[in-house]
């Protein structure tokens, strides 16, 4: 197997087993080994890469299966991240009746072809909270709050779940968030390993300007210091990009306040440069809850 996803997939069921990376190596390669391989800086042996598969408490073609549901389900929360960045619903809604008539069919004959794994009702019950809250709908707050039961019964979450938290994280009290977060933040030993799911940088960003909003300074300089640990890629201009606007926050509340606020109106114009006004709008709205002078925000006023 040389495709440098399969190790993300090996690892994203992994971590779906709520199962150690000592637990799963032990006996067929090191943690280090496993680590270079979900990063897709090396490639195993077929008979390591089995071992790892059976270990999981799966057959190949089990493997096979949840190999493509993999892309399948990274392609639609990546449709869920446009939607809410667009506020174009009609592929999201097309989405939802698509899962809950899979659904359906499973229920109907659970031994067929038909298939309905736990990542599939995750992803549902995301999709269906976040067209709740941007449709403003009456139930809104019950969907959201399916949700956060759901997850907060988890110690170990895929990186897929963080991207789900990472939607709905900003309608959450930081209590609701919390709850959510707090186990699987106590089993991290290490914020530079480079299996580490990559939704948490943006899980922890969100959380850093809620506890700077609510005036609770220890805890925001808490999850900044995780943000400053957090390796992605540094291929990832996206991340890159973020990481900025979190670093000249942070020199706003404790250094030099005029390049802060300089850095923060360049930033917001480059988004706009690149054609990402949606980018934009969320340093102004960040500004703005944060009481931080920006060209953007006085302009609007």
């Amino acid at each position: 197997m040389q495709d440098e996803n399969v190790g993300k997939v090996i690892d994203d069921i992994r971590r779906n087993r709520n199962m150690t990376v000592e637990t799963l190596c032990e006996g067929i390669i090191s943690p280090s080994t496993y680590s270079r391989f979900v990063n897709g800086k090396t490639s195993l042996a077929s008979n390591s890469f089995l071992k790892l598969v059976f270990r999981l408490h799966m057959t190949f073609a089990m493997f096979l299966q949840d190999y493509l549901d993999f892309f399948r389900i990274k392609h639609h929360y990546a449709i869920l991240n446009n939607a809410k960045s667009y506020e174009e619903l009609s592929s999201v809604l097309e989405l939802i009746d698509d899962y809950q008539a899979r659904f359906a069919a499973f229920q109907k004959k659970p031994n067929t072809n038909h298939t309905w794994q736990v990542q599939d009702e995750r992803f549902l019950m995301v999709a269906t909270a976040l067209v709740k809250q941007l449709t403003n709908s009456l139930d809104r707050q019950q969907h959201l709050e399916i949700f956060q039961k759901h997850m907060i019964q988890y110690t170990g979450l895929s990186d897929n779940d963080f991207f789900g938290l990472k939607l709905l994280l900003p309608y959450m009290t930081i209590k609701e968030a919390e709850a959510i977060v707090k186990k699987p933040m106590k089993q991290l030993t290490s914020l530079k390993d480079p299996a580490l799911a990559e939704n948490l940088f943006y899980v922890c960003g969100i959380l850093y300007i809620k506890y700077l909003a609510a005036g609770d300074l220890q805890k925001a300089d808490d999850y900044y210091q995780m943000l400053d640990e957090i390796y992605l890629d540094s291929l990832d201009l996206g991340w890159k990009l973020s990481r900025k606007l979190y670093q000249n926050i942070h020199l706003y509340f404790t250094g030099d306040t005029d390049i802060a606020v300089d850095q923060l109106n360049k930033l917001s114009l480059f988004y706009t440069d690149l054609n990402l006004p949606h980018q934009s709008r969320f340093i102004v709205q960040t500004c703005r809850e944060l009481n931080i002078p920006h060209q953007e925000v006085e302009a609007m006023r």
